[in-house]
């Protein structure tokens, strides 16, 4: 009988002895995945194509536009972007920029397959900084996120689930005669994809035409 217990008794310290090792594994495991899980989404690489992108778009847009005072215009705006980011040359990293810091927030939004954001701030008698993270889904329905900037940082103002419009990056391309669109202030529509800068489109004020951006910017 004292043999009995004594086999069982060691029987349970085998298996006792069995859980630290498995709790190690779990946890190693966990911060592998984390780490992984965080660091799918370059930030700074992120940051400078995503800048890189913009400005190819304001550079062309500053030799190619017929109208002499629209040229102009971007002129200026390639240099306050600059200015506005804090950087010299486009594979700069500024890590206290308002864009970096946007990216900081939304870096895991960005691992799906398509998502948009579009940066409309309003320069009004209020200014106010904001950009508008749309994800389209599968049917004609996107999730709508909206963020607003201000002297402690950026923050969510606004979630939408399942708004009824349709959204593709072909809008990217619809730009219209300076004067001849519905936006008051300037505005930049970018693609990500799996967390990869597709595109990057600078919109003068004056050349957006898109009905559904329209109601996307006008949401408040």
């Amino acid at each position: 009988m004292f043999r009995a217990r004594t086999c069982g008794n060691a029987s349970v310290r085998r298996k006792l002895m069995r859980v630290p090792t498995l709790l190690i594994f779990f946890f190693i495991f966990s911060s592998f995945w984390d780490d992984k899980h965080v660091a799918s989404v370059d930030i700074e690489a992120t940051f400078v194509n995503w800048n890189k992108a913009t400005i190819a778009s304001l550079r062309l847009q500053s030799t190619g536009d017929e109208q002499t005072r629209a040229k102009d215009y971007y002129k200026n705006r390639l240099a306050a972007f600059y200015a506005y980011i804090d950087i010299k040359t486009y594979s700069q990293i500024n890590k206290e920029s308002i864009r970096y810091k946007f990216l900081e927030l939304v870096a895991n939004q960005l691992e799906t397959d398509n998502v948009f954001i579009i940066e409309a701030n309003n320069s009004g008698e209020h200014v106010d900084i904001r950009s508008v993270v749309v994800y389209p889904k599968v049917t004609n329905n996107v999730d709508v996120e909206i963020y607003r900037y201000n002297l402690q940082g950026w923050r969510k103002d606004t979630v939408i689930k399942n708004y009824a419009l349709s959204i593709s990056n072909t809008f990217l391309n619809e730009k219209v005669k300076w004067a001849k669109g519905f936006n008051q202030d300037d505005v930049t529509i970018s693609h990500f994809q799996k967390g990869k800068v597709r595109a990057s489109e600078f919109f003068l004020f004056g050349t957006l035409a898109n009905e559904n951006v329209k109601k996307l910017v006008s949401i408040r």
